[in-house]
């Protein structure tokens, strides 16, 4: 005999049956993939009506937390019972964080999943932001033959009758908190971030710092989401194009963006979707007139970068996306620069230092290797202007082929001295791994760049 299991949220008792948890949890559409035609209808949950109404004053009581505390930072999800007379929403406003407990998770999004749905059916617009549209409107097709269905059914005729009595603007405005809840719970939910972008209207510039501000919680729990950052991008495009900033405060404002980055990067180290963000951000910022964003100011802007993403590379040496992202800082600083050459050699000098310190690390040598690149094909880029924009320090080293000279220099002392390493420490695992990463930078010098080294040193490859 099935037992009712009894639940209160704040006084209100409510039944649940242990069936009806049961499929919450195993037939959450959180995870699934089969969302076509009668196979979806049979995914979908009944749940009853005292579940219903827990479900939104969850909802609201969410809500409610998200809207007060503008300096919340993080959520999550927290593994916990039901307890009596206690709401699942979390919230400590002395560290400002929020979670949910887990046991209303698979009733919170089920219940919000299923009223977002019919309200996406009802959007005139639904049909050209997701594709997830002509699935919606073909699981209603097919005959209804279970009781499952049947249910099913009655509870949604019972929803239409709720949702149906509200107008337009009401009705925009349940989606949109229906979609920030589904978001939160499962951000990689792309027909909940279509529809923020259809009905997200912000009117000022705080309005569209408070949606920043709801994407970095998600983000706190999810920080490597491609949907939150293409978002992100889309609100920062929309406040260009709505002129909600000044434009005296736009690298500021972009600024202020690229500092809010560093959390999901800090989070996940080889977070590549928020290292291309953030040069997104940057670029942006460059192609602005001289009007908008000084030379200066975007030299500095640079500048500053570089400095970062050094102090990043010093602490996560095998992390290949912040060396990445520093190789496309030095390509955008030749184009600032009078003469990039310095810059070029002092970062040579910098992973040289690191390639000894930290030794083993794939990573440096890649990025090594870019770097030489990049300088190469400078030097080949003023070759080609007969000398007209040839860098000031070609003339210290002896001309542009002298200097050329000294690159393939600093590779062959680089190389002599790894491998008098090696053969002075023959038992250490990481000089070991050390020196056969210099063969293969050997041998890609000699196929990519034509540099024979193996004449200078005796090193065999």
């Amino acid at each position: 005999m099935s037992v009712i299991k009894k639940v209160h949220l704040k006084g209100i008792p409510f039944n649940i049956l242990p069936e009806t948890l049961l499929l919450a949890i195993n037939m959450s559409p959180i995870g699934g993939d089969e969302r076509n035609g009668s196979n979806f209808r049979k995914k979908v949950v009944i749940i009853d009506e005292n579940v219903a109404e827990l479900c939104d004053k969850i909802l609201q009581n969410l809500s409610n937390t998200i809207d007060k505390d503008d300096l919340l930072d993080e959520f999550d999800i927290i593994p916990c019972e039901s307890k009596l007379n206690q709401s699942p929403v979390i919230h400590d406003l002395t560290s400002h964080k929020v979670a949910l407990e887990s046991w209303c998770v698979p009733y919170l999004f089920k219940h919000s999943y299923h009223q977002f749905l019919w309200i996406c059916r009802k959007s005139r617009k639904t049909s050209s932001t997701s594709s997830s549209s002509s699935t919606i409107q073909s699981s209603n097709s097919g005959p209804r033959r279970d009781s499952g269905n049947i249910a099913s059914a009655k509870r949604e005729k019972e929803l239409s009758r709720k949702l149906s009595c509200l107008s337009e603007s009401e009705r925009i405005s349940k989606g949109l908190l229906l979609s920030r809840a589904l978001i939160i719970i499962n951000p990689e939910l792309t027909l909940a971030w279509n529809y923020r972008r259809d009905f997200f209207h912000p009117s000022s510039l705080e309005a569209l710092e408070k949606e920043q501000r709801f994407v970095s919680l998600v983000m706190s729990r999810k920080p490597k989401c491609p949907e939150g950052f293409t978002y992100r991008k889309w609100l920062i495009k929309k406040a260009l194009q709505k002129s909600l900033v000044e434009p005296s405060r736009i690298q500021d404002f972009i600024s202020q963006e690229i500092d809010m980055i560093e959390q999901p990067i800090r989070s996940y180290s080889t977070n590549y979707h928020a290292w291309s963000y953030r040069f997104w951000l940057l670029e942006l910022v460059l192609t602005y007139d001289k009007t908008v964003v000084s030379k200066d100011q975007k030299e500095i802007m640079l500048d500053r970068e570089l400095q970062k993403s050094n102090t990043w590379i010093k602490s996560n040496v095998s992390d290949y996306s912040g060396c990445h992202y520093r190789q496309k800082l030095l390509d955008c600083m030749l184009n600032f620069c009078s003469d990039g050459i310095p810059l070029l050699l002092k970062e040579l000098d910098e992973n040289e230092k690191r390639i000894f310190i930290f030794e083993g690390h794939e990573s440096l040598w890649h990025h090594r290797r870019t770097v030489i690149l990049l300088s190469i094909n400078h030097l080949k880029k003023c070759k080609d202007n007969n000398g007209s924009n040839a860098p000031l320090s070609s003339e210290e080293y002896g001309g542009l082929e002298a200097l050329e000279k000294t690159f393939q220099d600093k590779e062959s002392d680089l190389v002599q001295q790894i491998e008098s390493k090696n053969y002075n420490d023959t038992e250490n695992e990481c000089s070991q791994l050390n020196f056969k990463l210099c063969q293969a930078h050997v041998k890609w010098m000699e196929r990519r760049l034509k540099w024979d080294l193996t004449k200078s040193v005796h090193l065999e490859v």
